[in-house]
């Protein structure tokens, strides 16, 4: 039709489209018809009977006349699809070399290669100008998450005076409210207090594409405000925050309790049936690091270098343990020998477990059995270790994956003061073998309760990598829990 176009933007209505290539039918007022691509539509998915705003027009490249350029549900002008990318990757590309020119200042050469101890280590000006430099971005945009990520999660102190702009429910800026000051969180107690609706998580949507950081943030983010102000109460660590959810737990339903203890646990909480707050990790944290042997001749001041070389302290001089050992014990499903992950001296690890405990503590697995016939695998700690099953396994059961035998001796390793928190997908594969602190998930959270008492399992040590092989998959990791009453060790494996 040749009926002229009115001025636009204009009302439209789509009277046909092809989903298969695409390709649809605009009519405007006047009853004048319109081309259009589904690559027109901003924000939304084009569907016969729709009613929709053509925005602006471009001469069409087949047949002539001319084409729907932008095409919205709002009536108010947007450029195109096309135009916005590019838009989109100048801003990426300008706010980069801001980015890099910015840890150019604090001395860092590449985000991807710094160590997690080459923030906390940096000096506290310098981290206190990059906290500063960040909240200042962040008033114009969420570009800069992953170096917000890192130095949150080694130092949240130097974003406390900024908590007033960061938001609870967000997750990583959440994780700024670590042992805040009373005075910052002190209004979320009241809003907690006056909460009329329970603390909500963000459920992820089944078919939702997104990043994997993205992904992992929202997992553990709130979706409301007093969602928001639970994870700061808990994380701030104050007496009174701890009071202040364990009021509201005791008058909470059954249904919205479940829902707030489910948001709590992916933050590193669990809560009792009274109410009472207890963390399923501790604050601590211990990197394990090989101990190399010296050779024949070499032995006086070699490894009093290498541990000065890795940062260790004094009470470091001498292997805290070893790991990848084997033992007499087998697996009571395939019958092959338990695999000692770690043998380490407690003393090594202090602040991770509780008081009065033995000198040293073993973590056992099966590595054939770990990954996907029994996760979590159990182990009773005793004179010798015993695997232990809910379902007594059969008497013909074969490992769904069977790894050779850990032939190589036990390695030793040192423990190093290291962050609470190492994210999984910052972190060198070193720095992954650790004591204490927060597990770094692969997946997600996941609760380990004890296979005797039944109580949820505070998260002890992860490790990354075996000998010889990953665990299960690509990019594995082997995360162990203790019961300290029962004396068991439960050991789940996550993989990407």
């Amino acid at each position: 039709m040749n009926t002229p176009l009115p001025n636009l933007p204009c009302k439209a209505k789509i009277i046909s489209f092809e989903s298969g290539d695409g390709v649809g039918t605009l009519e405007i007022e006047g009853g004048a018809h319109v081309r259009f691509g589904g690559s027109a539509c901003i924000g939304f998915m084009p569907d016969v009977g729709l009613v929709c705003w053509l925005i602006e027009t471009k001469p069409n490249p087949v047949g002539g006349g001319i084409r729907a350029k932008t095409v919205n549900l709002t009536g108010a002008w947007e450029p195109d699809r096309l135009t916005q990318l590019d838009e989109r990757n100048r801003q990426a590309q300008e706010w980069k070399q801001k980015e890099q020119d910015l840890l150019q200042s604090a001395g860092i050469k590449d985000l991807r290669a710094t160590s997690c101890h080459d923030l906390p280590n940096m000096a506290a000006d310098t981290r206190k100008m990059l906290a500063a430099t960040l909240m200042a971005w962040k008033r114009e945009g969420h570009f800069f998450d992953e170096l917000f990520t890192r130095l949150v999660e080694v130092s949240p102190d130097v974003f406390h005076p900024y908590l007033s702009d960061l938001d609870a429910k967000r997750e990583p800026e959440s994780l700024a409210y670590v042992d805040a000051p009373f005075d910052a969180v002190a209004p979320l107690v009241r809003m907690l207090d006056d909460a009329t609706e329970p603390p909500r998580r963000v459920q992820l949507e089944v078919g939702k594409v997104s990043t994997v950081l993205n992904a992992r943030r929202d997992m553990g983010a709130a979706s409301n405000e007093v969602g928001g102000a639970m994870l700061a109460l808990a994380r701030s660590g104050h007496p009174k925050a701890r009071e202040a959810i364990s009021s509201w737990f005791k008058r909470a339903p059954e249904t919205a309790g479940d829902e707030a203890a489910g948001l709590l646990f992916q933050a590193g909480f669990g809560v009792a049936a009274d109410g009472t707050l207890a963390r399923t990790h501790s604050i601590a944290a211990y990197e394990l690091r090989p101990v190399e042997k010296p050779a024949r001749g070499e032995k006086k001041g070699l490894l009093s270098s290498v541990l000065r070389a890795f940062g260790a302290r004094s009470e470091s001089r001498s292997p805290a343990g070893s790991m990848w050992g084997t033992g007499r014990s087998l697996c009571g499903a395939c019958h092959v020998p338990l695999i000692r992950v770690l043998k380490i001296g407690t003393a090594f690890v202090p602040h991770v477990l509780p008081d009065g405990l033995a000198d040293e503590i073993e973590i056992w697995t099966c590595r054939n059995c770990v990954a996907v016939d029994f996760n979590p695998y159990y182990v009773k700690l005793g004179q010798a270790p015993e695997s232990i099953f809910r379902d007594p396994p059969s008497s013909d059961f074969k490992p769904s994956i069977q790894h050779d035998s850990v032939s190589s001796e036990p390695a030793a390793v040192m423990s190093v003061p290291a962050p609470s928190r190492v994210n999984y997908m910052f972190a060198q594969e070193r720095e992954l073998n650790r004591v204490g602190g927060a597990p770094s998930w692969i997946q997600g959270a996941d609760a380990v309760p004890c296979l005797m008492c039944g109580a949820v399992m505070p998260f002890l040590c992860q490790f990354a990598d075996p000998p010889d092989d990953m665990w299960s998959g690509d990019c594995g990791m082997l995360y162990a829990f203790f019961c300290v009453d029962c004396r068991v060790v439960g050991t789940t494996v996550q993989c990407s």
